[in-house]
């Protein structure tokens, strides 16, 4: 009978001793690496995103008109104010109401929080005052608003918007759509545009490595456990 109990702790020595080493390296690497999710920096006149987290699928950008007069949209090479001198995508005859949008969906076995949503912009002519705001919704919920400001200024200008305190934008799987939306109000009324340039959108995605390892140690615990 001491022998049989010896056997049996011998062959579960190996899972005993290498489970915290698997912890151990797990808990070493890093959970998460900071990421750029999405850029769009036009230069293609398709409005496909410039790149992109392999992590995630992200949706070519696109304009909605909320009014009549949805007017027309074009990349053009924008020098006035520029911060890189790239082509800028410019959007005319809201008229009054419309927005940019895209969507953003992380890939099957993927994880993803999201940081910041940043964009540089500006109005092609002077004008009335004009304003923005930038909104998201989860799987075609309701929209909630997250920053806004005045749209007026004729030189680019960033717009920011932190996104690590919107508790439905972390730990996003691959059964969530994210929408995002720039807003824009009376846009076009004096025949100006709405001009863009440079979006991007920054967050977490976990380290591969770190989800294996963890993966593999709670294999070995299951395996223990059933044994035992």
């Amino acid at each position: 009978m001491q022998r049989l109990v010896n056997l049996e702790v011998k062959k579960q020595f190996p899972t005993i001793r290498i489970l915290p080493v698997l912890v151990a390296l797990a808990l070493g690497t890093s959970f998460a690496r900071a990421a750029v999710i999405a850029n769009f920096a036009f230069t293609d006149s398709t409005l496909a995103p410039t790149s992109t987290d392999s992590g995630v699928t992200v949706s070519n950008l696109s304009t909605v008109s909320t009014t009549s007069g949805a007017g027309s949209g074009f990349v053009t090479n924008d020098t006035p104010g520029t911060t890189s001198g790239s082509p800028t995508y410019s959007q005319t005859g809201f008229d009054g109401g419309g927005y940019f949008t895209f969507t953003v969906t992380p890939n099957a076995g993927q994880t993803l929080s999201l940081s910041q949503f940043d964009f540089f912009q500006r109005l092609g002519s002077t004008g009335a005052n004009r304003t923005y705001t930038v909104e998201y919704a989860v799987n075609g919920g309701a929209l909630v608003q997250v920053s806004s400001g005045n749209a007026s200024t004729l030189a680019y200008t960033q717009r920011q918007s932190p996104l690590s305190g919107e508790a439905a934008l972390q730990n996003l799987t691959s059964s969530d759509t994210v929408e995002f939306r720039i807003n824009g109000s009376l846009i076009g009324a004096d025949a100006t545009t709405f001009r863009i340039d440079d979006l991007v959108l920054t967050g977490v995605v976990p380290e591969p490595s770190t989800l294996s390892l963890l993966a593999l140690a709670g294999a070995c615990l299951v395996g223990r456990r059933r044994r035992a």
